[in-house]
């Protein structure tokens, strides 16, 4: 977990999953969006990564989830482990509030 702010303002959950950190949750409270808060938090879980590269489940389409990604260098990832395709599984509800998509970065 990485935190921003004191107090705090915004924050970075990951775990490995499969070899690779997944990004579970990034959040940043609404009153200090686009300060760049959430890109920093970004940066440090990449970091974090090392060569192993980052992977996430989010909302394909809502601005501040899929599309800000792909501006960071994500892109969608089609080959599931047996893993990630349970978690992908159990986040099966959550589709019914817009499309999801899995999508992957590596540290360069």
């Amino acid at each position: 977990v990485w935190v921003a702010g004191d107090p705090p303002v915004a924050f970075a959950y990951a775990d490995w999953l499969d070899g690779r950190l997944h990004l579970h949750q990034i959040a940043v409270h609404p009153s200090y969006v686009r300060q760049g808060i959430g890109s920093a938090l970004m940066a440090r879980v990449i970091s974090a990564a090392g060569s192993a590269g980052v992977k996430l489940t989010t909302f394909r389409d809502v601005p501040w989830n899929g599309p800000w990604y792909e501006k960071l260098g994500f892109r969608e990832l089609h080959e599931l482990t047996p893993a990630l395709a349970a978690l992908v599984e159990a986040e099966r509800g959550l589709a019914d509030l817009g499309p999801r998509v899995v999508m992957y970065r590596n540290s360069t």
